[in-house]
């Protein structure tokens, strides 16, 4: 009913016919061609057969009891022609099949300024269609899971498929459940609006019901009302339809969805499960289940659909004409900040990389600059508030934004959002790793479904040492469909190949390798080191819970080699669970390994230290924690890896005082710190000899450079937004590198106190 094929395959079974006079010797059947017909020509027939009746009496009857409800015709000498009577046919078994057909003609709803309107699918509302189209064509259970910001319509959209399936199908047993009752009471109140308003020969009726618990219909249809403030949603029943509203709210979603209601609704193509909200909490259960699902498809192991909807998706809404009218004069000589232009980079990105989106806006769609001065001016109105958490979750424009903090997390919300725009502004080539079957198990080779059409190899050969034969890697592209419908699990991400003239290093975070939910991600971090001339960067990055040392060092090797370019990159390994992979690296050849030494000491002779890796303890996890937070508070450090920006939202400082008052330690807590630590090592160990004092320190010149002119290096500029004039205070510095020249603003400096822990 919502793919064209299975329209199709229903409307054929079907024998379209009338009977006049029927059970009489009179009785005559007249069969017809069923058909598509316009819009424009249903709504004149409806008002045309609501005119042949008594239309006030019904209308004021047609919200009661079945046997209450008056249908009675104007005239009696002028009843319903045979053309009518199949017009009416013709229309309920063509809405029945044909869900698209149906609410394009039938649905009515209220609108943003609470006018009555016939539903007309915006942006969301489309792309939902083709989510429909594809698990009906699938003959799948159909099972969607949404995080969105605040109006975007998918909850209008929901009721519509709750209201035509109950309106044309016995079978219909459904329920719908906010976070309390009066939210429910609002859902119940949407489907009913548009149930009353539904033409008297083309709609079900109320045979029984409880006002607020739940609604029976004539043709054996249901509906329940549940509510998230109890631990049990609905009535006993069990349903093959439910919308859960507002999820992250629910009381105890654990007990009564997960355990209770999703476990009684069995997959069948008949089962209709939409659950959505607005993010609350980050690592709550929403948020958990969220990332189930995403990593589940990916995997091809779950029956959900996980889905994103960001706020500039609704153009007709987000700003409105109105809004804009309201500071004409404002928007009139409005220039887009750097921040801004960032921000609508990230949205193009993510429009560009999310297909649905894409074939709705078209592959080269860039954000308006009406929708740039409405988040300019929303977002700066809520930074005034102290409420810039609660806008992201409720306009967010990625996933993870939805999902904040709730207490105070190491690093302000607003250098957060920066990081977050700068790194969605870059889209990552996404690459798995293929070599012999003896070093890479084929299972984690990429498969023909993941291979991008007409992506890039590379081959890598890796050979350091004259007693080892040389090894063989390909890299292999594969698909990025943006970071809320990617799982980077045992994949490699790059964000800027190998330059000749710049030192990298790689730091790695090893795991158990015992799999998901189990053990910590094995992680590779490799960073481009800072210079005077441009900041330390992420270039590339891989994680896996799957692999131990005796399996991550192939990766580590293949990596390592492909970005020594020149001369082997500095690797930074942590030997706490082992040296198994630092003596792998050291058997092909590896010299160049990070030393363990005591930073206290000013001037020492690293070539008299023979103690290799890095060894992370309560006094060198501080040190670390410590050189890392002034890199990301300093914006000396560009971040582009989503997960890792994740890790640094979890990351929180705990202070322990002792009973006399004096600081005992600061101990950092986050849900994840894979990532975080794997960066924190190599960029400890490539700043070593500054740290020591054997060389300048690049970032503190770097600062005394741009402090001379006033101005602080932010992200690289973000292409495509040419059209607009820069004001003078804006200033570009340029480099000798490519395409590294930098968009600067004050409007952008982050203010953090000096006691900010």
């Amino acid at each position: 009913m919502y793919d064209h094929s299975i329209t199709q395959e229903n409307l054929a079974k079907e024998r379209p016919q009338v009977v006049l006079y029927p059970n009489t010797p009179n009785e005559q059947i007249h069969e017809f061609e069923l058909q598509e017909i316009p819009i424009n020509t249903v709504q004149q027939a409806i008002d045309h057969l609501n005119d042949k009746i008594k239309y006030k009496e019904y209308r004021s009857t047609c919200d009661k009891n079945k046997t209450k409800v008056v249908i009675e015709l104007k005239d009696k000498k002028n009843p319903f022609t045979l053309d009518e009577m199949i017009f009416m046919e013709n229309e309920r078994i063509m809405s029945k099949w044909n869900y698209n057909y149906w609410a394009e003609r039938y649905y009515r709803i209220l609108n943003h300024e609470n006018i009555e309107v016939l539903f007309k699918p915006n942006i969301i509302q489309r792309m939902n269609n083709k989510i429909y189209a594809k698990m009906n064509r699938e003959r799948r259970a159909i099972k969607k899971w949404v995080v969105k910001a605040r109006q975007v319509g998918d909850s209008t959209d929901s009721e519509g498929r709750i209201l035509h399936r109950i309106n044309y199908f016995s079978d219909a047993k459904s329920l719908i459940a906010s976070k309390d009752n009066d939210s429910t009471d609002k859902m119940s109140q949407m489907f009913l609006f548009a149930l009353d308003r539904l033409p008297f020969w083309n709609r079900c009726w109320r045979e029984r019901y409880k006002s607020g618990e739940f609604y029976e219909f004539d043709i054996n249809s249901l509906l329940d009302l549940g509510s998230g403030a109890t631990t049990s949603v609905g009535r006993g029943r069990t349903p093959t339809i439910c919308h859960i509203s507002e999820a992250p709210f629910f009381k105890d979603p654990q007990k009564s969805l997960t355990e209770a209601l999703f476990k009684a609704m069995h997959e069948s193509i008949w089962l209709l499960q939409i659950v959505e909200g607005t993010a609350e909490v980050r690592g709550d259960w929403f948020h958990r289940e969220w990332q189930d699902i995403i990593a589940g498809m990916e995997k091809g192991l779950t029956s959900w659909t996980g889905q994103f909807y960001p706020w500039y998706l609704r153009t007709d809404l987000y700003p409105t004409e109105e809004w804009v009218n309201a500071r004409r004069e404002a928007f009139n000589s409005f220039i887009p900040r750097t921040d801004t232009l960032a921000h609508a980079k990230k949205a193009e990105i993510w429009v560009r990389t999310h297909p649905l989106a894409r074939e709705e806006l078209g592959s080269n769609w860039k954000m308006s600059r009406e929708q740039m001065f409405f988040y300019e001016v929303e977002r700066d109105t809520a930074e005034r508030k102290n409420e810039l958490g609660r806008f992201l979750k409720e306009m967010p424009s990625d996933a993870e934004e939805a999902f904040q903090h709730p207490g105070h997390t190491m690093y302000p919300v607003r250098l957060i959002l920066s990081m977050s725009d700068q790194a969605q502004g870059v889209e990552p080539e996404v690459y798995k790793l293929k070599g012999s079957p003896d070093e890479i198990s084929p299972a984690l080779w990429p498969t023909q479904d993941e291979i991008k059409r007409d992506g890039k190899k590379i081959e890598i050969k890796a050979k350091w040492s004259d007693s080892v034969p040389a090894a063989f890697y390909d890299l292999i592209q594969v698909n990025f469909n943006g970071w809320d419908n990617f799982d980077p699990i045992n994949k490699i991400l790059i964000w800027e190949h190998p330059k000749n003239g710049f030192d990298y290093g790689a730091g790695i975070d090893t795991s158990d390798g015992l799999g998901r939910n189990v053990s910590d991600n094995a992680v590779i971090e490799i960073l481009r080191k800072g210079t005077v001339e441009f900041r330390d960067r992420q270039v590339c990055e891989f994680a896996s819970p799957e692999l131990p040392q005796s399996l991550l060092w192939p990766f580590v090797f293949a990596v390592s080699s492909y970005y020594s370019i020149s001369r082997q990159l500095l690797l930074a390994p942590e030997i706490n669970k082992g040296t198994e992979l630092l003596t792998a690296m050291m058997n092909r050849g590896w010299w160049n390994v990070t030393k363990i030494f005591d930073s206290s000491r000013i001037g020492q002779d690293l070539t008299k230290i023979k103690k290799y890796g890095f060894e992370t303890n309560n006094f060198t996890r501080n040190e670390l924690i410590n050189f890392m937070n002034s890199f990301i508070i300093g914006e000396w450090l560009e971040v582009y890896s989503m997960k890792l920006i994740e890790e640094l939202k979890d990351i929180h400082k705990e202070r322990k005082i002792s009973a006399v008052g004096s600081v005992v330690r600061d101990k950092i807590l986050g849900q994840v710190d894979d990532r975080f630590m794997a960066t924190a090592m190599i960029l400890y160990s490539l700043h070593r000899d500054e740290l020591i004092g054997q060389q300048k320190r690049s970032w503190e010149e770097r600062e005394r450079n741009e402090s001379s002119v006033g101005i602080k290096i932010l992200a690289e500029k973000p292409s495509g937004y040419g059209e607009f004039d820069i004001d003078t205070d804006h200033r570009r510095l340029y480099n000798e590198e490519g395409n590294d020249d930098d968009w600067l603003s004050d409007d952008n400096l982050i203010a953090v106190e000096e006691d900010f822990y």
